[in-house]
């Protein structure tokens, strides 16, 4: 459900102000030369087919034509898949049992139904444990006596006191969680530059550290990759625990975005681990890797296609966080939401308190895809809620940091996309105030993406009120939008893909023309009664949300579109289905669903953002589809080929 919709819309609008808030907007040339130009207007304008209500099957083999349907259902985004194994939203703190069963907490899980309170073991989600019991990760007993950290905040205090008040440990870096070995020592996780684990003798006044556990650095340690995961190299350390055979697990929040929990045996080998993927986020392919590498807006995947079993090709953990807080402690992708008394509050890490609930906050939230521009590769990525684009910058290394984006760039609105040869397209909402070319020329010395000046093209664009997404094709010099109508109008909802779809051929180069058979018509119908559930700000809905038929999403890749259904609950569809669209024909040609292992019961989250989904063509036709799966964090994989033979 839609839980921080409201507040995350005020971080978005802070964001699109150009104040330099959150520094993805500053300083550029002034004054631009706007040339207006006006694409033809749609011979069949006034489409006002009446909303067909999709059933989310696949497309019978009469009507397929020459295009195989057959596609596998996949995931990676967390160690489960459903309410019985998926790993929580994130994770607050863990308390490592004796028979090395793992308790964790977390404040809030999008599925609730006691979730929130979760047992971990041998790799798997094996149960909840009783809401009697309180895990303290910043209080632990050694030999009778209770030790406690001090000043803490969201990343950690400063010290750790003995309660008497008589005894101090004052070299433990960034305290975020303690608890007691089997010898009766104090462990130490120490969330601060070092991540790793300290472990002291506390039996006098004097605390000695006698071992350390991990990788002085974690993910970041000096003389290997910086970001890339190996079992001792940890990264959010929220908790530290250990079971009666000596083995210590460690865990917390990845930073950005999810949970993670890691069990090691005493010489440090791995014995299992678990993770999540950032609550309300999706991923795309890196296109210079050919789609072996997908990024959220925290992690890169290693993506092995040779692997068939469901749910393994991006392995089970993300091979890489893209996020450096300690180099970059601006970075909004790190972003903190929490509560201070009833008012939403957003901070970077550093600056933000160890209130309950406090949580990594995913910026941007759907990837829509990393290529190399010029000298520099990209990440480019929407927001929850508002309008925009944010892109991000990789140094040599992999790691990510915002880039800024120049002040006479106009990218307010829920449109914007980046072509393959880098230039920028935002379709503003109102058509009056038109599409807006941005033709890429560089990087500057910062790293930061160059313009030239902005190409206008201008109202009408064929019968559309209102813009919602915008795709350009280089290699047919096709552009598409879609949105709504006068025929077709909104019905409900917001940041929406709309009811229609247009494409112009020869867009660039001056023969512009609508191609045969648009406009597409997409299922946009509103059913049931509305609801305060869920709306942040307590305001009703004008249908029910679950019920009505919408695409959240849309994503091209290669001669097909893929639309991503918001909820669409029976007796109007099914959840979690994405339809498939012939670009040339503009039909609907077939739809992919969730497998069995996937849908369970019904239980499939909303696509809850505005870029919930993407798609790329593989160099072997193998299409790869990516779909937000909010209710358990995770991504639905979608492989198919339609030639049937991609090698």
């Amino acid at each position: 459900m839609q839980r921080y919709h409201f507040y995350s819309l005020l971080l978005g609008t802070l964001i699109l102000s150009g104040a330099g808030v959150l520094g993805l907007q500053s300083c550029g040339g002034k004054d631009r030369k706007i040339i207006n130009e006006n694409p033809l207007v749609s011979q069949n304008a006034l489409a006002s087919e009446t909303p067909s209500e999709v059933i989310a099957t696949e497309v019978s083999s009469k009507n397929r034509g020459k295009v195989n349907l057959n596609y596998k259902s996949s995931w990676f985004g967390n160690s489960g898949t459903n309410r019985e194994t998926a790993v929580q939203s994130w994770i607050d703190t863990i308390q490592v049992q004796a028979d090395g069963s793992v308790y964790a907490y977390v404040g809030w899980d999008e599925a609730h139904g006691g979730r929130e309170r979760s047992i971990y073991k041998n790799g798997k989600r094996v149960g909840q444990y009783s809401d009697k019991i309180k895990l303290d990760p910043h209080r632990a007993v050694v030999g009778g006596k209770a030790w406690k950290i001090k000043n803490a905040k969201f990343l950690g205090g400063n010290v750790i006191e003995r309660e008497d008040g008589k005894c101090k440990i004052t070299d433990a870096g960034t305290p975020n969680a303690i608890a007691p070995t089997n010898d009766g020592k104090l462990m130490v996780a120490d969330n601060g530059r070092r991540q790793y684990i300290r472990i002291y003798d506390v039996n006098n006044c004097r605390p000695k550290l006698v071992k350390t556990f991990g990788e002085e650095g974690g993910v970041f340690s000096r003389g290997k990759p910086p970001g890339v995961v190996e079992p001792l190299r940890f990264y959010g350390l929220n908790g530290v625990g250990m079971d009666a055979k000596g083995n210590i697990c460690v865990g917390g929040q990845i930073v950005g975005g999810g949970g993670w929990i890691r069990c090691l045996s005493p010489q440090g080998k791995m014995l299992w681990q678990v993770y999540s993927a950032g609550w309300l986020s999706n991923a795309a392919a890196d296109y210079s890797t050919d789609g072996k590498v997908f990024y959220s807006s925290s992690a890169a995947y290693k993506m092995d296609y040779s692997r068939t079993k469901p749910g393994t090709e991006a392995g089970n953990f993300p091979h890489q966080f893209t996020i450096n807080i300690f180099k970059y402690p601006q970075d909004i992708r790190a972003t903190v939401f929490h509560f201070d008394k009833d008012k939403p509050v957003f901070q970077q890490p550093q600056d933000a308190p160890a209130n309950k609930g406090a949580h990594y906050d995913p910026k941007p939230n759907g990837i829509m895809s990393v290529r190399k521009c010029g000298k520099v590769k990209y990440l480019y990525g929407t927001w929850q809620n508002g309008g925009g684009i944010g892109i991000f910058k990789a140094d040599a290394s992999g790691i990510f940091s915002p880039t800024t984006i120049p002040k006479d760039v106009d990218t307010d609105a829920w449109a914007v996309h980046v072509d393959d040869n880098c230039n920028l397209w935002v379709g503003k909402g109102n058509p009056k105030d038109g599409v807006l070319f941005y033709k890429f020329r560089g990087n500057d010395k910062q790293g930061n993406m160059q313009f030239e000046k902005v190409r206008k093209f201008s109202a009408p664009f064929a019968d559309l009120g209102m813009i919602e997404r915008i795709y350009y094709d280089t290699k047919t010099d096709s552009l598409y939008l879609t949105g709504f109508t006068d025929a077709r109008p909104v019905q409900f909802g917001w940041g929406q893909v709309g009811s229609t779809m247009y494409r112009w051929d020869g867009w660039l180069k001056g023969k512009r023309k609508l191609h045969p058979a648009y406009p597409a018509i997409f299922p946009h119908q509103g059913y049931g009664e509305g609801s305060s559930a869920g709306t942040a700000d307590g305001s009703k809905t004008k249908f029910d949300s679950d019920n009505s038929q919408t695409y959240k999403s849309i994503a091209w890749a290669g001669k097909y579109a893929f639309a991503s259904f918001f909820s669409r609950d029976r007796p109007h569809g099914e959840k979690g289905v994405t339809d498939i669209y012939d670009l040339d024909t503009a039909k609907k040609i077939g739809s992919f669903k969730p497998g069995a292992a996937l849908n369970q019961k019904g239980e499939v989250g909303w696509v809850d953002i505005i870029n919930g989904n993407s798609a790329y063509l593989r160099a072997n036709g193998e299409y790869v589809v990516s779909v937000e799966e909010n209710l358990f964090n995770k991504y639905f994989l979608y492989r198919w080929c339609p030639s049937g033979n991609c090698q």
